[in-house]
């Protein structure tokens, strides 16, 4: 596997508009719930659950990429607690997004009760995206994905490929430009970044494989993996 250096003017350029900071805006003021907010639950915008909580207002979180996502999760927690949300709703997340280090946003919430909707299913899936932190040069390269039996031609950084499976126990095939990787599900579904192989290494991820001169990493924090695919692109 050769390895080339990230594109030096990319991570500069990520590195000098990075900062350090959460904030509210068109936010309701002095909003009190009538119980303390002991527990916070994060989603992504197109999951498939529904809630009728009240609107608290919508933030952004701008944070240096050398962050781990362990301390940006406290961070956002404890910003909700404080304007009495219980729920926080991800519409953008991950390195390099806006010319930040790591950008998210979206918008808090207090609910009463969840109503969780077609979370019931006992399917695994793999999902693959494109990794947020390519540079521009190499999201002109085409990908062409397959998983098993199914193609997803020319995969752009828009684009979350998901793909379903009934047993997940099943060793699955990912092809990226023809050349193969297996994977075996292990109980869990498995997510996935891809980009033109500059790098050995990923942030915000695990260690990224080199296939055919295109990198593909797992990431394996699942719930930072799922915000990732499930926000708006």
């Amino acid at each position: 596997m050769t390895k080339q250096p990230f594109p030096f003017l990319y991570i500069i350029t990520i590195f000098l508009f990075s900062c350090s900071s959460i904030k509210l805006k068109n936010g309701v003021t002095n909003f009190k719930p009538d119980t303390a907010i002991e527990n916070v639950k994060i989603i992504g915008v197109n999951e498939s659950i529904s809630h009728n909580g009240q609107v608290i207002g919508d933030f952004v979180l701008r944070e240096d990429w050398k962050n781990d996502w362990e301390s940006m999760k406290k961070k956002m927690i404890e910003f909700a607690r404080k304007k009495g949300a219980n729920l926080i709703t991800i519409k953008t997340i991950g390195w390099g997004k806006k010319g930040n280090g790591f950008y998210a946003d979206g918008s808090l919430y207090y609910v009463e009760q969840f109503n969780q909707v077609s979370e019931s299913n006992n399917n695994c899936s793999v999902f693959i995206a494109r990794n947020s932190l390519e540079s521009p040069m190499g999201s002109a390269f085409t990908i062409n994905v397959k998983i098993n039996e199914t193609t997803y031609n020319n995969l752009s950084k828009k684009d979350v490929i998901e793909k379903k499976f009934h047993d997940c126990n099943e060793t699955v095939t990912i092809s990226l430009n023809g050349k193969n990787h297996e994977i075996k599900l292990n109980g869990r579904s498995r997510y996935y970044q891809v980009s033109k192989q500059t790098s050995g290494n990923s942030i915000g991820g695990g260690i990224a494989i080199g296939i055919g001169g295109i990198s593909i990493t797992e990431i394996e924090d699942e719930e930072l993996a799922r915000l990732i695919m499930y926000q708006n692109r």
